[in-house]
């Protein structure tokens, strides 16, 4: 079986390079000397922990992380000489990654109705024994024990939302409230803006329509909105909610549910970015790849949005930027809780 270090030089289209005797790269194509030059000139300054390189010199492939991109490393021996061989997997590794996070999100889907009960009862069981004591401390002591319970209520909430998200099947709709949504939606992403030191503020009037959604779909659309505009880095986003009327086909007027989300900054570019990815201008797939935990959900968030005859729309207002979430409103209730 003839060796792959036999092909001339000229064809080889990974970098490959000599490994001297004292460890020096010599790389055998011009195409090698610039890549090596950017990565390392001696196989011991590859980037590589010392259980990587124990491994090349006994001929295992060892994957690590050059430039932003993966790429593997083989050290062979042809011919009385040895050399080292880099293959540009990241496109393979991204894919595995891939795999196995999808993997992980159906080992924990299939376990998340069950983790879900079992934490809500040792909520429940909190949320009792503050009840219980609370006539026996004195003021001070149940102001304490009212913010343990606002606590408790909204991780038991965020528990809740986590193991719908994880075990939601099929495209089942809904008629909710969207008070509600947004109530799960900002379980999950407060802890996000209290890092970022980003005040939250809801304004959500207890008289709104319900409206037809399906449910899980719409609280990822909501998060992912959110999520976005932490990308201004906004001192304040406020929340509010309005019922109103749409123009719809043929002039008509359509009874609407609109979710408003102001994000109050002055970084112009910041906003400039994330205008150009909402509204696919040019550019606008090469940031969402180099950012895709910001912006890569939006495009599906305004598919959801659309797939259930709403909207959403993100716009210049002010000292900041908008997004506004529109549904169509189904009737008009009271009650609903803030």
């Amino acid at each position: 079986m003839s060796s792959p270090l036999a092909v001339p030089p000229d064809l080889i289209r990974d970098p490959i390079a000599r490994i001297a005797a004292d460890g020096r790269l010599e790389p055998c194509t011009p195409e090698t000397a610039a890549w090596l030059a950017t990565v390392a000139d001696h196989v011991d300054r590859l980037p590589l922990d010392d259980d990587q390189r124990a491994r090349l010199r006994q001929g295992d492939e060892v994957v690590a992380l050059v430039a932003g991109r993966w790429w593997s490393f083989e050290q062979l021996t042809d011919g009385g000489r040895t050399w080292l061989r880099a293959r540009d997997v990241d496109d393979r590794e991204r894919r595995a990654a891939t795999v196995l996070a999808t993997a992980r999100c159906r080992r924990l889907a299939a376990l998340a109705a069950s983790l879900a009960h079992d934490l809500g009862n040792q909520l429940n069981a909190a949320l009792a024994l503050s009840a219980a004591i609370s006539p026996e401390v004195e003021e001070r002591d149940r102001t304490t024990l009212r913010e343990f319970e606002q606590g408790t209520k909204l991780g038991s909430r965020m528990v809740r939302t986590l193991a719908r998200l994880l075990s939601a099947r099929g495209r089942k709709v809904e008629v909710v409230e969207p008070a509600d949504l947004l109530a799960d939606a900002l379980s999950l992403v407060q802890k996000s803006y209290d890092l970022a030191d980003i005040d939250l503020v809801t304004e959500v009037p207890c008289d709104l329509p319900v409206i037809r959604v399906m449910r899980e779909e719409a609280v990822q659309a909501i998060m992912d909105g959110l999520m976005a505009l932490q990308s201004v880095d906004p001192e304040t986003v406020r929340v509010t909610a309005v019922s109103t009327t749409r123009s719809i086909a043929d002039d008509r007027e359509r009874a609407s549910v609109v979710l408003r989300c102001h994000a109050a900054s002055n970084d112009a570019a910041a906003i400039e970015a994330l205008l150009q990815v909402v509204t696919f201008a040019d550019g606008s797939l090469a940031r969402i790849a180099r950012d895709p935990a910001t912006y890569a959900g939006l495009g599906g968030a305004l598919f959801m949005q659309r797939r259930v005859g709403g909207d959403l729309v993100f716009a210049r207002d002010g000292e900041g930027v908008v997004c506004e979430y529109v549904w169509p409103a189904v009737r008009s209730v009271r009650g609903l809780a803030r």
